[in-house]
């Protein structure tokens, strides 16, 4: 990698920092997710650990992750976590995942007073809801996946517990059938009374 692509990567780094990892607060301070965005570019959430720890260092991270940073921070579309993963690869698929997820919860639920379990079985954040967050670039083919979501929520979750399922599809795509498919499963299922699900378009970038 040449000076010139570490100058563009440096700079794209930068402008995705400055939009996604760096997040003001009402305050005025910020609350920056350093270690966890790196983390994210393993592809397993249970690596979500401080990045000054030597066995977590970044050097540490595997080959896929590395090229999956740097195409995450590459030109065209830097930071675009719908164009950088590719849905048919399992590494890049949970990478996604997991930035969704981050990006969500700081965005979101961190506010509203929820707590982030990202080795948790079923779900992801627990508050007010169990929730669970999952992540679909093609909603149309996401449906087994999905139905999976919401057995697992309701199998790990206490039986008094409202549960949710919020799923993030990439901006521009359809998921009338998805919606349509998931509310008929959840309405056949005896716990259907507490799990609200949501669909909506997510990007990361502001």
């Amino acid at each position: 990698m040449g000076e010139e692509c570490d100058d563009m990567i440096l700079k794209n780094f930068m402008k995705v920092a400055d939009e996604v990892i760096v997040v003001p607060k009402v305050d005025g301070t910020v609350d920056e997710f350093f270690e966890a965005f790196f983390r994210a570019f393993t592809g397993n959430p249970s690596q979500l650990a401080h990045a000054d720890d030597p066995f977590y260092s970044l050097s540490t991270l595997p080959a896929n992750g590395k090229e999956a940073l740097k195409r995450f921070l590459s030109d065209p579309n830097p930071g675009k976590i719908w164009d950088n993963f590719d849905e048919t690869t399992f590494f890049n698929n949970r990478a996604r995942g997991v930035l969704g997820e981050l990006s969500i919860y700081k965005r979101l639920y961190k506010g509203l007073g929820y707590s982030h379990s990202p080795n948790a079985a079923g779900f992801d954040f627990a508050g007010p809801k169990w929730v669970q967050i999952k992540t679909t670039k093609v909603p149309e083919s996401a449906y087994q996946t999905m139905r999976k979501a919401v057995d697992d929520l309701i199998d790990n979750s206490p039986t008094d517990k409202p549960l949710k399922l919020h799923i993030l599809i990439k901006p521009g795509t359809n998921a009338d059938s998805l919606r349509v498919a998931l509310k008929d499963y959840i309405d056949s299922h005896p716990d259907k009374e507490r799990l609200e699900l949501l669909i909506e378009p997510f990007e990361l970038t502001p």
